[in-house]
């Protein structure tokens, strides 16, 4: 116990980390056999590990495409590779709305920006079906980028640390504003 701090002061410094480190339970199983089926197999950490791989082959895969890869032979494998971790979100999303429910899944934040995603993936996809527009196919594969945002939510304190830096950044503006007018005033 500190010297300088109250009792009920001591009793909130213990029960800060159990409250920061802990998370709330949003979801409850659902009642409907096949719908618990499907959040059992959406929430275990499996099903998770498997997303966390598809998002980083997705940014590798990525990171490869240059005009060059269009000439080579690997090209096609290449498509369908990239179609596949599209069909994988896509999937992914549709079995996460079947077992929460549309207003349980779109209850958090998270979801919106896989939905997000797979909208745009979509919209890709049919507009590169139709068109062979260069200008046009290179302005909507940056969306494409989107799934590497996903990746924070897989690191916990990386999270963290953002969300802290996003909640400081304005208060140390306020202080070096604060610096600048005492130093040159």
């Amino acid at each position: 116990m500190h010297p300088y701090l109250t009792e009920n002061q001591t009793k909130w410094l213990k029960l800060l980390p159990l409250i920061k480190n802990s998370e709330p339970e949003r979801f409850k199983a659902p009642e409907s056999y096949y719908r618990y089926l499907l959040y059992k197999l959406v929430t275990k950490k499996r099903f998770s590990a498997f997303m966390f791989i598809v998002i980083l082959l997705n940014i590798i895969l990525l990171s490869l495409n240059s005009d060059n890869l269009k000439h080579q032979q690997i090209y096609p494998y290449y498509i369908i590779l990239i179609k596949v971790i599209h069909f994988i979100y896509f999937g992914e999303a549709i079995l996460k709305i079947l077992s929460w429910g549309a207003k349980g899944y779109f209850s958090q934040k998270k979801h919106w920006l896989e939905i997000f995603i797979v909208i745009f993936l979509i919209i890709h996809f049919l507009i590169s079906s139709y068109t062979n527009d260069e200008i046009i196919l290179r302005a909507i594969s940056i969306f494409k980028l989107f799934p590497f945002f996903r990746i924070f939510d897989y690191f916990r304190n990386l999270n963290n640390f953002l969300n802290t830096l996003l909640f400081t950044i304005p208060r140390m503006f306020y202080l070096v504003s604060f610096l600048i007018i005492f130093t040159f005033i």
